[in-house]
């Protein structure tokens, strides 16, 4: 989704994304049920059309929608597992798992996709991708 907002973008194509918090036949309820459950997807429907609103310019988000609320996400950027060279391997990975609940407010700018790229190459990341 994000890599849809990022390159749409400069044609203007939005791209977002809904998480239904829905009472739906994929939950395993009947149109009976979703018509009147607090949950119902009566909800999703007018997100839907405000993010189609060619007056929206949301981009990139994505939303938590259902029983009258509407969150906005935000995307967020664990602490790193660094695990270079022989050291990656799935035992390594379980066991600095936990890594992946931390976050120390350490976090790149929107829409910057070099994270990887900048600790690996530093920040001259032209040169790294350079094929002089």
């Amino acid at each position: 989704m994000r890599c849809l907002a990022l390159e749409g973008r400069e044609h203007n194509v939005l791209s977002n994304a809904v998480a239904p918090y829905s009472a739906t036949r994929m939950t395993a309820f009947t149109e009976e049920e979703q018509a009147s459950s607090p949950i119902g997807p009566r909800y999703l429907a007018q997100l839907a059309v405000w993010l189609s609103h060619q007056q929206t310019s949301e981009n990139g988000s994505l939303f938590e929608v259902g029983g009258g609320y509407i969150h906005k996400l935000r995307w967020e950027l664990s602490d790193a597992l660094h695990l270079p060279d022989d050291e990656h391997t799935a035992e390594n990975i379980a066991a600095g798992a936990g890594t992946f609940d931390q976050f120390s407010g350490l976090h790149p700018d929107l829409g910057d996709f070099h994270t990887i790229g900048r600790a690996v190459f530093g920040d001259d990341l032209d040169s790294a991708f350079s094929r002089d």
